[in-house]
């Protein structure tokens, strides 16, 4: 993993399976908007992960929600949709 960029924030990564079975790659840089008791963090991005056999699937990042930020028990939601692709099959 490397920060790539301080402004924005964003970071790339790559991990790779033992025996190289798979390779996940991807990068991230997050938007995070706060309140007076609540952060919305909104990822920009991908995840591609590639098999041995050829396979490879691409997939997105969902949103998270933090609630009672600033005092009670903090919340965390995770919204939106997050999209699978597997362009071969």
């Amino acid at each position: 993993m490397e920060q790539t960029s301080h402004h924005p924030p964003r970071s790339h990564f790559l991990i790779e399976g033992p025996n190289d079975s798979y390779k996940f790659t991807g990068w991230y840089e997050f938007s995070i908007t706060s309140g007076m008791t609540s952060s919305k963090v909104v990822p920009k991005g991908y995840n591609k992960v590639e098999f041995k056999d050829g396979q490879t699937i691409i997939f997105g990042h969902h949103s998270d929600l933090f609630f009672n930020i600033l005092k009670g028990p903090i919340s965390h939601q995770i919204v939106g949709k997050r999209e699978y692709v597997d362009e071969k099959n």
